[in-house]
């Protein structure tokens, strides 16, 4: 970088106009100093670093060079550093009477000569004899100039000045092109010296960089490396085939916690020195998006609008990263925080862009990475870095218990890290607390704030994300909260539709019945739930699993109380009917027994939830040939159903049709049948002749019919059944009772 500069006269070196400066690295210096960059302290200023060392290849090519006219040592006036120059005068011509001039001998002859040193660099004009002389014995500098304090960090150079005045108040314009000259010419010599490999290695100046800055970045000191992870974004960004000049976007999606945007930080600070300008913007919602580009605009090196300056033809080597796309603008229920991200990309077909988001919509096959869970060393190592010593000293198999219990989770790893190191609780101690007291667990760690995730923790960082899914489904949330009382890692349509040989009517809520009946509406719920990276769907086996962190707030945290006993008790009905299913009637009958001692104790004994399990038992019992016991639970449900409900519920037909096929087990025929003709003509008038219940309750007549040895009348209905509709069937049979 050649140019002018202020000299710093003084007996060693014997500095004149004219000469050149060279940057030179000297002690701690890189050569170049930005004296102004610091703070201002209760002794006195104090300076912040110095700028980068000049390339090896220049340094190892300097030369003098000698060129142009000199003007003479007549107009070489040195004045005493208490000198001022007359703000009247535009010249030193009057001062040479009037002022004093500090005498020295004079050179053999008019070469310029050429001094290595430190230069210093700052934003104002030193022309101040006394200022000079004290900041430059400071580091024992040579020169003032500048212009290179904002570019030796982001373009590594030598500065190259030829001294037009003294950095005092006698500036003088005479020695500017004759300084400029000298300057040149050594730069002419020394670019002389260089091979041509050595100067295609340093590359052309780059006018359009920006430094990535780490202001309100949530960078963490101790990044654990998950080497495929960032290997295929490596393998996006920097191809060993590059493609064509194109602008490259790349999505990391995942769960909220999963390490997303630490993933992306590591990433620029690896590798920001390949890119001209990198700029981090907060995507949480499109005021926040917007609030960052202005923040950048201050930093741009031209005076143009964000996304004038990200197309320009020459300035194609950017990366933007976008943190926290997380609100989906598609949806019928228009959220107010969510937005199109794509309407803020630069229009040119060049530069990079890198996105975090917990939508899965976003992505796009090789150009997206879902990110999981972090394995069992990383997050051993994530616990050590947050937890230190304490985390170290305790046994392993604790440790271990503690890695499975968060799952891979790296925001639940870390905050458990910091709670233990702070509060010094034993891991034994912390597991217990989780098991028992969850959400008490999470406050108090709440109380613990992390450093860079000030506002994030496991209690809050899944709200926005719940609050979207509720707001488009009901039935989605609503099934992600009665998961939370199921099994965490294996969810299936089939367990659901496991709900339909319950006593439906008053045990299962009409959103769960709908997903039961129509898988296309159980897709979609899960769908929209795998949308916000809520949980991850296994196709090979037809299955879905959510997070076990996550499995534990939506547990404790999504609903109130009575909510919860609600799903717990439907949980327990649906796993019951599952065993039943399965005919494992010993496990079914243990959870209807406990799910019924649950209700007994929070509705009563006659709420039509408990009267629904007491029916299930029942059902349960006559499956085991425990009749007598089925015979009670039959009675008491339907006695209390028809007090509840009316003799003409959809529930109460279900328990006089159960009753009946007790009746039939136990031999009493006439009875049975009693109890199927009067649940038949319930469900034709409450559901219709083709409702499936209906359906069930004629097959069950034709068994009573072949057991009461009433064949004809059994082949009768039977064959009718099949081959006419089924309203004719329906009045055929009511002419035949």
């Amino acid at each position: 970088m050649v140019g002018i500069g202020g000299g710093v006269p003084s007996q060693v070196p014997t500095i004149r106009l004219g000469d050149v400066i060279v940057s030179m690295p000297e002690g701690m210096h890189g050569g170049v100093v930005q004296y102004d960059l610091g703070k201002l302290e209760s002794d006195g200023f104090r300076r912040k670093g110095h700028l980068d060392k000049p390339p090896k290849a220049l340094l190892g090519a300097v030369t003098m060079a000698t060129k142009y006219g000199f003007q003479g040592t007549q107009h070489d006036r040195l004045f005493g550093p208490e000198e001022i120059h007359p703000k009247d005068r535009q010249t030193c011509d009057h001062c040479v009477s009037s002022l004093r001039i500090i005498q020295r001998t004079d050179r053999d002859d008019n070469t310029p000569q050429v001094f290595y040193g430190t230069i210093l660099s700052g934003d104002l004009v030193m022309k101040n004899g006394e200022e000079r002389d004290r900041r430059a014995a400071e580091d024992r500098a040579v020169c003032f100039e500048m212009e290179a304090a904002g570019l030796m960090n982001d373009f590594p150079c030598l500065v190259v000045r030829g001294i037009s005045d003294y950095s005092d108040s006698h500036k003088n314009d005479r020695w500017q092109p004759y300084a400029a000259a000298t300057a040149a010419a050594y730069a002419k010599e020394l670019l002389g010296a260089l091979s041509v490999q050595e100067v295609e290695k340093l590359g052309p100046a780059n006018k359009h960089i920006v430094p990535f800055s780490l202001k309100g970045v949530p960078a963490i000191d101790h990044f654990v490396q998950r080497v495929s992870d960032m290997q295929e974004l490596e393998e996006h960004f920097f191809p060993q085939q590059p493609h064509l000049a194109r602008r490259k976007m790349f999505v990391v999606h995942g769960l909220g916690g999963i390490g997303k945007t630490q993933l992306c930080i590591e990433f620029v600070r690896r590798y920001q020195e390949k890119y001209s300008a990198v700029l981090w913007l907060d995507g949480s919602s499109e005021d926040a998006l917007q609030r960052s580009f202005i923040e950048v605009v201050a930093r741009l090196p031209a005076v143009r609008g964000v996304m004038d300056w990200l197309s320009l033809p020459s300035n194609r080597q950017w990366l933007l990263v976008i943190d926290n796309v997380d609100r989906d603008h598609t949806t019928k229920e228009k959220d107010p925080l969510a937005y199109d991200v794509k309407q803020y990309f630069p229009t040119a077909d060049h530069g990079n862009i890198l996105i975090t988001s917990r939508l899965s919509t976003l992505t796009a096959p090789r150009s997206s990475l879902r990110l999981t869970r972090v394995d069992r060393e990383q997050g051993r190592a994530i616990l050590e870095a947050t937890g230190g010593e304490i985390i170290s000293a305790q046994d392993k198999s604790s440790v271990d218990a503690l890695l499975e219990k968060l799952g891979g989770l790296p925001l639940a790893l870390t905050q458990a890290g910091a709670y233990i190191s702070q509060t010094a609780v034993r891991i034994t101690q912390y597991l217990e607390y989780y098991d028992s007291t969850w959400k008490d667990l999470m406050e108090r760690q709440d109380e613990y704030p992390l450093q860079e995730y000030a506002q994030r923790s496991v209690l809050t960082t899944w709200k926005i994300s719940y609050e979207q899914v509720k707001n488009q489904s009901e039935a989605a949330s609503n099934l992600l909260q009665l998961w939370s009382f199921l099994y965490a890692g294996d969810l299936w349509y089939e367990l659901v539709t496991c709900t339909e040989r319950l006593d439906s009517k008053t045990i299962v809520p009409n959103w769960l019945t709908v997903l039961a009946q129509d898988k296309l509406d159980f897709d979609r719920a899960l769908a929209l739930l795998i949308k916000y990276s809520l949980v991850e769907g296994r196709a090979e086996t037809a299955s879905y699993a959510m997070h076990s962190v996550l499995h534990s707030w939506c547990r404790y945290s999504a609903r109130n109380e009575a909510e919860r006993n609600s799903c717990q008790k439907l949980a327990m009905d649906i796993l019951a009917g599952m065993f039943a299913d399965q005919i494992r009637y010993t496990e079914a009958e243990e959870i209807y027994r406990r799910a019924l001692a649950m209700k007994e104790k929070i509705y009563g004994s006659k709420h039509t939830s408990t009267l629904g399990t007491v029916h299930e038992l029942g059902s349960v019992y006559r499956e085991q040939g425990r009749l007598a016991e089925a015979e009670e639970m039959c009675e008491r449900a339907l006695a209390g159903k028809e007090k509840a409900l009316g003799s003409e519920h959809a529930s109460t037909l279900n328990t006089v049709n159960n009753l009946g096929s007790v009746y039939r087990d136990q031999g009493r025929l006439a009875e049975a049948e009693e109890m199927y003709e009067r649940a038949l003509a319930g469900y034709e008038k409450a559901l219709g002749s083709e409702h499936k219940s209906t359906l069930n309750t004629v097959n069950n007549l034709g068994n009573l019919y072949t057991d009461q040895g009433r064949l004809a009348e059994a082949e009768a209905i039977l064959v009718f059944f099949t081959t006419c509709p089924k309203h004719c069937f329906f009045t055929t049979l009511a002419a035949m009772s």
